[in-house]
């Protein structure tokens, strides 16, 4: 199942660097962990690890200069001129919680999402859930999300394979995003 990813994200509350760099080695796709802390950053410099996962909240702004790729976690409900302000920041992407219940979306919560697809032009990824079906998972990509995040251990090949079929079928996204 790993070879068909896009990425891979490691998360865990302690991190074992010779470890990670096994884990790293194991899965041919770009790896990102997702960080706890600043202090982490030391620990990670020689895991191979090709991105950070931070939350925009409580995360040191000392993150932002540091040298993998970036992708921050938001708060969907940040004001629009803070969120317009995100396209400024030096992150490759930005991640947005799921704000469904289960697996299933209300028109509110595509709206949420569409409201961050046209304040800022970063990609958007998306936590989902691996149930998610491929109608609410096109709706998603319709309002704008570029990708989406899945936790592994919700991640059967059977779940995997259901997912890439909905994916393939997506049109592609028009150009680039343009401002509200």
């Amino acid at each position: 199942v790993a070879s068909e990813l896009d990425a891979v994200i490691f998360s865990g509350s302690k991190i074992d660097k010779d470890s990670l760099k096994e884990q790293i080695k194991a899965h041919p796709a770009p790896a990102g962990i997702l960080l706890r802390s600043v202090e982490d950053l030391a620990d990670l410099k020689e895991t191979g690890v090709d991105f950070l996962v931070f939350s925009s909240q409580g995360t040191e702004a000392s993150i932002l200069k540091t040298e993998p790729g970036k992708v921050m976690e938001i708060d969907m409900n940040l004001p629009d001129s803070q969120m317009r302000s995100l396209d400024f920041l030096p992150v490759d992407a930005l991640l947005l919680p799921f704000s469904g219940k289960g697996a299933s979306l209300t028109v509110q919560n595509l709206m949420a999402y569409q409201r961050v697809d046209l304040l800022v032009t970063k990609p958007l990824l998306g936590y989902v859930p691996a149930k998610i079906s491929g109608e609410n998972l096109r709706l998603l990509w319709e309002t704008g999300l570029d990708g989406v995040v899945i936790k592994g251990d919700e991640l059967t090949p059977k779940e995997m394979e259901r997912l890439q079929e909905a994916i393939k079928s997506f049109p592609p996204h028009r150009g680039e995003k343009k401002r509200a």
